[in-house]
């Protein structure tokens, strides 16, 4: 394996020595993993990458510009999406716990949804994996970078002179679970010696984008921290689409509002008019339960119109008139032939009541007979 990266030596030549007339320092590099109970690992067959300290450092520039504008454009992404959850959750909460019926929800809360999905799709397919991979991938793009691989020792060998950046990158399976690492380290070689050693250990390991973001804006003087780009609020585009939604929203339940006070009021007035209608019955009942009545005098006749009317003349002398609506066996044999009886003294049997007369067009109060009984007059038989 050594032969072979030895013949890699003439390209390293032309891209990491900056003097062609001095030596290069021959830097044996091994890469192991220390674990919880301090055994030594050793990471064969990992591919190694190196980098001249001053691409390194311009491409770093780069990089650390580009995480800069992706940290905010996925926060910027994730606030905006969880403003519109929130929202959606508002809608939910109201569809449960509302006494109202509000029909609009369901299809308002789908079309949010519709809407929430599109936003997470548009924050997965940028999300190519995290952010520390996809700035590693960039730093190495577009870059002739020397590369070697490990042996079973770990090992690796290359020629350098003067600063020089190696990348290495590997996983280790640990039961269920698999361990990334992630190494960026700088070297720069020992003046007047022929040959170097570099020991790189999980101890050094990268474990997250900020820790990447640190040491490569370190590298090219940028101060600041990865996270304070993802300080954002809500985007106004997001603010406007949830506005007209709650809009929307605020409209359908001030509509159910007016619905509901309405039918309330329906039901009121249903209810009030039940009610007299009702007090008017008990009323026209309590009326019509009064105590029959009674006049005594002389039969004078029936009148006929659109119903017949008893007439008998009293002792005072006063005519008086009574409505014919039921009648008995007496009563009918006086309406069929009453000439027979006028000048008859009778007793009648009456009251005063609100009856449905619909040739009047509705109820009318009138006095009507109930019964007749025959009365003889003094001296006869």
């Amino acid at each position: 394996m050594k032969t072979i990266i030895l013949r890699t030596v003439a390209l390293a030549l032309l891209l990491l020595l900056p003097c062609c007339s001095k030596k290069p320092v021959e830097v044996t590099g091994q890469i192991f993993v220390i674990t919880q109970g301090r055994e030594n690992i050793k990471m064969g067959g990992v591919k190694v990458l190196a980098m001249s300290d001053e691409d390194f450092v311009k491409k770093a520039k780069e990089v650390v510009t580009w995480m800069q504008q992706e940290a905010k454009a996925e926060a910027q992404r994730r606030v905006d999406s969880d403003h519109m959850t929130g929202f959606i959750n508002e809608v939910l909460e109201l569809e449960k716990t509302s006494s109202l019926k509000i029909p609009e929800l369901p299809k308002i809360r789908e079309s949010l949804v519709k809407e929430s999905d599109a936003v997470s799709k548009i924050l997965n397919s940028v999300l190519e994996g995290d952010l520390k991979a996809r700035a590693l991938r960039k730093l190495l793009r577009e870059n002739e970078n020397l590369e070697f691989t490990t042996d079973a020792d770990g090992k690796f060998f290359a020629p350098i002179m003067g600063k020089v950046w190696f990348f290495a990158a590997a996983k280790r399976q640990v039961g269920d679970e698999t361990e990334d690492y992630l190494w960026v380290k700088g070297f720069d070689a020992p003046k007047a010696v022929s040959s170097a050693n570099l020991v790189i250990s999980n101890d050094e390991d990268i474990d997250s984008e900020d820790e990447l973001y640190a040491m490569l804006s370190s590298s090219c003087k940028l101060p600041g921290r990865l996270e304070g780009f993802r300080e954002v609020k809500v985007s106004e585009k997001m603010k406007s689409l949830v506005t007209r939604f709650r809009k929307e929203v605020e409209e359908a339940q001030s509509k159910a509002e007016r619905e509901a006070a309405e039918a309330k009021a329906r039901a009121e007035r249903e209810a009030a008019e039940a009610y007299e209608k009702l007090r008017a019955n008990r009323a026209l009942e309590e009326k019509n339960t009064v105590a029959p009545l009674v006049v005594e005098g002389t039969f004078s006749g029936i009148e006929w119109g659109d119903y017949a009317h008893w007439n008998i003349k009293t002792k005072d002398g006063v005519q008086r008139s009574f409505f014919v609506l039921v009648s008995d066996a007496d009563i009918e044999k006086v309406l069929e032939n009453p000439e027979p009886h006028v000048g008859k003294a009778c007793r009648v049997t009456w009251k005063k009541s609100m009856e449905e007369i619909p040739e009047a067009g509705g109820q009318m109060e009138l006095e009507q007979v109930l019964a007749v009984e025959w009365l003889k007059l003094p001296g006869s038989r």
